[in-house]
């Protein structure tokens, strides 16, 4: 039985720097248990109630968040933060609230009267129970252990309006979920003084959307198949001293002043785009600059700077050791200033480069900078695959700032130069591998093949009986990504009545 093997790739996604991630998830649903209505839904309020009031009478809110529809299924959770908000306080009294895992399901409702619900209907919860009528909690208003685990999975002091964040042992909850979508029945909120009157406050649910409930997930993702560039020239323009070359020291960028007139600098960086396997497909580009310095005199602006790329050549030069601040020196002929891409005889269009002569005007990636740190410029794979296409016309890009006017709005980033190798500027770009069978043979009334996968990676395996262009392949297997490179064994029955059968292995 003759056997086909088709390898290609696909592509998907955009990476990100590390593989780390953020998530905020909205509230999948939400109500309030109210023994003062205790046959009541209030799933559609705009508020969650919980505490004791001045009657004496008890509330407890219950919410949940679809965590595992929302989670990369090769995630790894790495901190949970949940976010209250007490849009109107009606407590006189400051109580902790807890939240507690709950460990039945109950269904959210969707009732309103503006502050007590209506009678509910079959399914919603109430007090009494937590699918109405049938279906009761083990005692009205729910109880440990039957209804919710004992152990608070964090808790927070809550006095008045304003925001509150729960955070000490979601992640364990929130894991939970995320392995096991069938056990997430959410969290119920309990005043941890419901034997102290007017305690009861009223937190913002779903329906109360610029308030609403909100949890943030900080994920990792398996590292996929990238290569770590820096730079292999960088400079900077430096407006103040215009004839002077800064190729050895860091880069600057935004106007710099604390008083009067401010000057304006901008930096200029250029990667080699290499090191990629052969046939290799792209996914992603992504560079990376570290803060190294800010405006201290009177303070420092926010700054947004937009990276462009370079439609002329330049000379990074050698001006300047690695001081902060460094203005650099004297230019040598051929070196690159503020008033010449190659001093003193080839000058930028205009002083300090400008649209579309010297750069294009179009924005290849924004950051905003406020202080010290690493920031990232995302999506510049159309830039360095045309650099690839055209390695003649790469000339790297000049790092802009949006407000060159207001003062202080001047960054210093670590250049290639710098004395610490990590603050040098990076560009890490993420491809996807040619796939390869490496083994194949029939066993018995089975077809084996294996093949390695990268980390980070999904591996396809699909088949079909014809190399039609119009026969769809059908999926045999997904495998999906693990942390480390791995050599996958599929196997694959057939019968003496298929005449031929043709595989293929892709990435994603």
């Amino acid at each position: 039985m003759p056997l086909g093997l088709i390898l290609f790739s696909l592509v998907w996604g955009v990476g990100s720097w590390l593989n780390a991630a953020t998530i905020a998830i909205p509230s999948a649903g939400d109500t309030t248990l109210s023994q003062s209505y205790p046959d009541n839904n209030l799933g559609g309020e705009s508020f969650l109630e919980s505490g004791l009031n001045d009657n004496a009478e008890v509330s407890r809110a219950l919410l949940k968040f679809d965590v595992a529809g929302n989670l990369p299924a090769n995630a790894t959770i790495q901190r949970v933060t949940l976010t209250l908000t007490v849009a109107h306080s009606i407590s006189v009294n400051a109580s902790v609230f807890s939240l507690h895992r709950a460990v039945q399901t109950w269904g959210e409702g969707s009732k309103t009267n503006g502050d007590s619900g209506g009678m509910a209907t079959v399914g919603e919860a109430t007090w009494n129970a937590r699918l109405y009528p049938a279906t009761l909690w083990s005692v009205p208003g729910a109880a440990t252990p039957a209804d919710y685990v004992a152990a608070a999975s964090a808790s927070q002091f809550v006095i008045a309006e304003g925001n509150y964040s729960f955070s000490s042992n979601l992640l364990a909850d929130v894991q939970t979920w995320f392995t096991n979508s069938a056990a997430n029945f959410g969290w119920f909120l309990i005043s941890e003084d419901e034997g102290t009157f007017d305690t009861s406050q009223r937190f913002a649910s779903r329906e109360d959307a610029p308030n609403a409930p909100r949890l943030v997930i900080d994920y990792t993702l398996p590292p996929r198949p990238h290569v770590t560039l820096t730079s292999v020239a960088d400079t900077s323009l430096f407006e103040d001293d215009p004839d002077n070359n800064l190729g050895a020291a860091s880069l600057v960028s935004g106007t710099i002043g604390s008083s009067g007139s401010g000057k304006r600098s901008r930096a200029l960086i250029q990667f080699r785009p290499e090191g990629f396997p052969a046939g290799a497909t792209l996914t992603s580009a992504t560079l990376g600059l570290t803060v190294i310095r800010v405006p201290s005199e009177n303070g420092s602006a926010t700054s947004t700077f937009d990276l462009h790329r370079m439609a002329q050549s330049w000379q990074e030069g050698e001006k300047g050791p690695y001081i902060q601040p460094g203005s650099g020196g004297q230019a040598d002929p051929g070196e690159t200033t503020w008033g010449d891409r190659f001093y003193p005889s080839v000058p930028w269009s205009e002083p300090g480069a400008a649209a579309p002569t010297d750069f294009a005007a179009a924005v290849s990636s924004t950051t905003t900078v406020a202080a010290e740190g690493v920031y990232y410029f995302t999506n510049l794979l159309e830039d360095v695959q045309f650099w690839l296409a055209h390695p003649d016309q790469n000339f790297g890009w000049i790092v802009v700032a949006e407000n060159e006017i207001s003062l202080r709005t001047a960054r210093h980033f670590g250049s290639r130069e710098d004395p610490s190798p990590t603050n040098a500027p990076m560009l890490v770009v993420e491809y996807i591998p040619v796939p390869r069978i490496d083994h194949s043979e029939v066993a018995g009334n089975h077809f084996n093949l294996s093949f390695v996968t990268p980390a980070g990676l999904i591996s396809l395996v699909q088949y079909r009986d014809t190399l039609a262009t119009n026969a769809a392949w059908l999926t045999l297997t997904n495998i999906l990504p693990s942390l480390a490179t791995q050599t996958n064994l599929v196997s694959a029955p057939f019968s003496a009545s298929q005449p031929q059968r043709f595989y293929r292995v892709a990435f994603q």
